[in-house]
């Protein structure tokens, strides 16, 4: 399956050779923690996505793992939290289970939290959903990608290659996407991950079509 597949080559990525040297250690590393980055970011939406397959908000999901949580804790220890994933019938190899609970299990107590694992999960869920939606009408009014570039360009006020928010803002109306400004920031703050204050035209366009399920269609710069 693709998701045990990425999964367990997003955690091989993370096994480097210490006897290298420092600088092609100091590459491995940043490719290695992009690489993991990413494919923590694709468990997550898998593990959204199961809940929405099964038709579970936050609540419901919260509902569902409680049910796990056999000590009434409020928190999930690893095998509670694999166990949880495995009648959630997701295919995720040990390895990247252990990893993911890891990431969420900041402070090393051994245990996830119920409400912070929930909040993991559903935290880029509003981003997720506008880009969906921005997707759609790309794909409706059949925008393509060198006509959503250009449209970018033209709304780079400063000429710098990038939006700031208040140019963000412009820019959705030109692609026929009206969006409340809340979710809009939402959006913008989920593209821009090192929180410089800007987005560019690929990370915009690459964000939109990453969130966009495979059943959505093609990009449709693929159009002719």
């Amino acid at each position: 399956d693709n998701g045990g597949r990425a999964a367990s080559t997003a955690v091989g990525a993370c096994r480097l050779d210490h006897g290298a040297t420092g600088g092609l250690t100091d590459i491995g590393t940043a490719l290695s923690k992009s690489w993991v980055d990413r494919h923590l970011t694709l468990m997550i939406r898998t593990i959204r996505k199961e809940f929405s397959r099964r038709g579970l908000n936050r609540r419901g999901a919260e509902n569902l793992a409680r049910t796990y949580d056999r000590n009434c804790t409020g928190e999930l220890d690893k095998d509670e939290f694999r166990i949880l994933l495995f009648e959630l019938r997701l295919p995720f190899p040990p390895t990247a289970v252990g990893h993911l609970f890891n990431v969420i299990d900041n402070d090393g107590s051994g245990a996830v939290d119920i409400d912070e694992f929930l909040q993991f999960v559903f935290a880029d869920a509003g981003a997720s959903e506008a880009a969906s939606q921005i997707h759609d009408v790309l794909l409706r009014v059949g925008i393509n990608r060198e006509e959503a570039l250009q449209i970018f360009k033209e709304c780079d006020e400063d000429g710098s290659g990038e939006l700031e928010l208040a140019e963000f803002k412009l820019l959705l109306p030109h692609l026929q996407c009206h969006l409340d400004d809340d979710v809009v920031e939402v959006l913008f703050n989920a593209i821009d991950e090192n929180s410089s204050g800007v987005v560019d035209a690929n990370e915009f366009y690459q964000f939109i079509f990453a969130h966009a399920s495979s059943e959505d269609g093609p990009d449709p710069g693929q159009h002719e």
